[in-house]
């Protein structure tokens, strides 16, 4: 049956920057804003899904700290080996064993030319110019940092500054204002610092309900008594901005033009399933290519796109606990794998020459891989009445590769399979010359919808993909029946 345009109406979604709210009804929440928001980024025009991550090198320990510098990635394995791995060469080389037991997350920082990092005890330096890994007599470091062309650690209830330009000198010398020094955090509080991190031309000192403002290398403020930091993990610094976690959730520190600092909660949209995931072993890592803070607890990992003020969630079944970004993504724990946007799946094991060809016509990948499924699900839609759904559907646009995508509104569902745009030349599947590029191309954008005729008491949107695509929009049209 046809209905005239003027008596339905429709619900159009092209705004997704609400993100994940999972603490609030249906009824409380915007339209924008979703009950899942799974692997999924943003992207020009929309929700895009995430690329996959592909393994690169396996090692036989497992890697608890990394840092990247230009090609290279510094790392700190669970038996304390301390080695380089070189993203061009694609190889591995260790420089040494750490004899610290390793009692906390392992933090590094770049102190040209050297790596300094600690474990839990005194400072380390690996001097990359003299390829030489030394431990110094630093007091013991629980975090640790570069400021002011000193080595700062957090140490008990005290912060710690080692000579300028020298990360093996801590021996103070009233005498000498480029000797080592030290202030004293909440003096006879009984707690001891969480961490530190940068804050302008300041640091942020962190206790487990507490926040102190170092300012310069003269004077020390609280802040705030109520917040503080679960570890020396848990604290990104945006220089003006730092962001945390701590028991009660996650939050900022900002510099205000009206008030000279503000602290306020973040998660309000979040905070029961955040807080299901706080515990000692949390991490806060800073993405520049994801334009997000990913939150690694011990159950479940948020995305925070801090752009929008929004959430998503993270999933994949590979065992990836650190993450380094300097506009190249990668993910550590016994392997390596980089990140890439536009391929579809998570692999578990790495390609014969980077080869992603399947054998023979059988569809087999040469090693294991999984599709990454993204979804998203909308707040329900009610009327107050009884509603008839004569049409549902969706547009995707920047498709990279061929897929699946479901979209599930009411009590029926659409699936649409992904293809390339025209078929073959003689059913010829090769590339041209050796360039990589196929003979024909994805759909730049993909419109789908259903004719429904469906009579609910509400609806919801309820989207699937295991493609790369951004989602453009999703519409509905409906008749609220008459009571």
């Amino acid at each position: 049956m046809r209905y005239p345009k003027t008596r339905y109406q429709r619900l159009t979604l092209t705004d997704f920057t609400g993100g994940l709210n999972t603490e609030r009804s249906d009824f409380d929440i915007a339209d924008n804003e979703f009950k899942v928001f799974q692997n999924l980024i943003y992207k020009s025009g929309g929700p895009r899904t995430r690329g996959g991550f592909q393994i690169e090198y396996g090692f036989l320990n497992t890697v608890l700290s990394a840092l990247k510098r230009d090609n290279l990635i510094y790392l700190i394995f669970n038996n304390g080996d301390f080695g380089v791995y070189d993203t061009q060469a694609k190889t591995y080389t260790s420089k040494g064993t750490i004899t610290d037991t390793i009692t906390i997350i392992p933090k590094m920082e770049w102190f040209d030319p050297a790596v300094v990092f600690t474990v839990g005890d005194s400072v380390w330096v690996y001097d990359t110019q003299a390829d030489a890994l030394t431990k110094t007599s630093s007091p013991v470091a629980k975090d640790l940092l570069v400021k002011y062309g000193r080595v700062a650690i957090a140490s008990g209830d005290e912060v710690w500054f080692s000579r300028v330009g020298d990360a093996t000198d801590w021996a103070p010398n009233s005498n000498d204002p480029s000797a080592a020094q030290y202030f004293q955090i909440g003096y006879k509080e009984g707690k001891p610092i969480t961490a530190i991190n940068h804050f302008l031309d300041d640091l942020l000192v962190f206790k487990e309900d507490r926040i102190y403002q170092l300012i310069g290398m003269s004077s020390v403020q609280l802040l705030n008594s109520k917040r503080g930091a679960i570890n020396n993990s848990s604290t990104i610094s945006l220089m003006s901005d730092v962001y945390a976690v701590d028991k009660e959730g996650f939050y900022s520190v900002v510099k205000d033009r009206f008030v000279d600092v503000v602290a306020g909660d973040l998660d309000l949209k979040v905070k029961r399933f955040l807080k299901d995931n706080i515990d000692t072993s949390l991490r806060v890592f800073y993405s520049q290519t994801l334009r997000a803070f990913i939150i690694k607890g011990f159950r479940e990992t948020l995305l925070y796109f801090y752009e929008y003020g929004s959430f998503g969630t993270f999933k994949t079944e590979l065992p990836i606990d650190v993450i380094v970004d300097d506009g190249t993504l990668y993910g550590l724990k016994d392997n390596i794998y980089l990140y890439k946007e536009d391929i579809p799946y998570d692999s578990f094991s790495g390609y014969i020459a980077d080869d992603n060809q399947e054998i023979a016509s059988d569809n087999s990948d040469i090693y294991e891989i999984k599709r990454i499924n993204s979804i998203l699900k909308s707040k329900s839609f009610q009327t107050g009445l009884k509603t008839n759904v004569i049409r549902f559907g969706f547009s995707i646009k920047d498709i990279a590769d061929e897929g699946n995508v479901s979209i599930q509104v009411g009590k029926k569902t659409v699936n649409v399979s992904i293809q390339e745009s025209s078929g073959y030349i003689y059913n010829d599947t090769g590339y041209i010359a050796d360039d990589n590029s196929l003979i024909f191309g994805m759909a730049d954008v993909v419109n789908k919808h259903k004719h429904s005729n469906q009579v609910v008491d509400s609806f919801y949107f309820y989207v699937s993909t295991d493609t790369p695509a951004t989602i453009n929009n999703l519409f509905a049209d409906y008749i609220p029946m008459e009571a």
